[in-house]
């Protein structure tokens, strides 16, 4: 069971790679260099931000209920009101430091459609992974691994028919994110029949969660800003075109 898990979650990460080198040959063929530079540096950003959404709150609380400290209903209850609430905060934050910071108005609008992908995109650390816990516990990640394959084909049918309609950026980042709705909703409704979640107001448990998994938030926040700098100084510094030229 453990190496079919394992398994399942090693070829799905290697097709949806495959995909992705796909949607990147085709946005890249379909946007000018400064589209793509701006493309790029909204989606690092935001996926920056996505850090937060998390903070290491899955694994510890994968952990804890796979040792049997806490209860598997209200583990996962927990982490679905402590990490929405995080998600609220951090895009409202993420389009809100851009527009403070004097971004060009199309590049927050930009960072505004991008923000739906800290809820409900499948690449990358946001809200969305949360209904993955179920399935860590009882090693059944063949199902995400499944329905995130199915996703990404999706995402890239939407793509190159969007190309094919020579819709504008703005168009393709807002479709390219509402485009993970299905995934998403079908990743929820067979978490829920794995393990189904209890809600409850325990701001001392919530509190004690977050403390914990401090570590691992800080361990990833430090990767992110090894990731977002380059990005971040171009886009100051430097033009959307050499941008679109690193970001290849």
């Amino acid at each position: 069971k453990i190496v079919f898990n394992c398994a399942s979650i090693l070829t799905g990460n290697l097709l949806n790679k495959a995909i992705t080198i796909v949607v990147l040959i085709a946005l890249t063929g379909y946007l000018s260099p400064a589209e793509f530079g701006r493309y790029s540096f909204v989606m690092a950003y935001i996926s920056f931000f996505g850090i937060f959404t998390d903070l290491g709150i899955n694994t510890v609380l994968t952990r804890e209920i796979s040792a049997g400290t806490l209860e598997a209903s209200y583990g996962f209850g927990d982490a679905i009101l402590i990490r929405s609430a995080l998600a609220a905060a951090t895009s409202v934050v993420s389009v809100g430091s851009l527009a403070l910071l004097g971004y060009p108005p199309d590049v927050v609008t930009l960072a505004a459609a991008a923000s739906l992908s800290l809820f409900i995109s499948f690449r990358g650390l946001f809200l969305r992974t949360v209904f993955d816990i179920p399935f860590q516990v009882n090693l059944k990640m063949a199902y995400p691994s499944a329905v995130n394959l199915f996703n990404e084909i999706f995402t890239l049918g939407v793509i190159i028919w969007l190309v094919r309609a020579k819709a504008s950026l703005l168009v393709l980042v807002l479709s390219i994110n509402l485009a993970n709705i299905p995934g998403f909703v079908a990743v929820a409704a067979l978490s829920v029949r794995v393990v189904r979640p209890r809600f409850r107001f325990d701001s001392a448990g919530w509190k004690r969660i977050l403390a914990t998994s401090l570590p691992l938030g800080a361990a990833a926040l430090l990767e992110g800003v090894f990731v977002i700098t380059p990005f971040f100084v171009m886009s100051r510094f430097s033009t959307e075109e050499s941008l679109g030229y690193y970001s290849l």
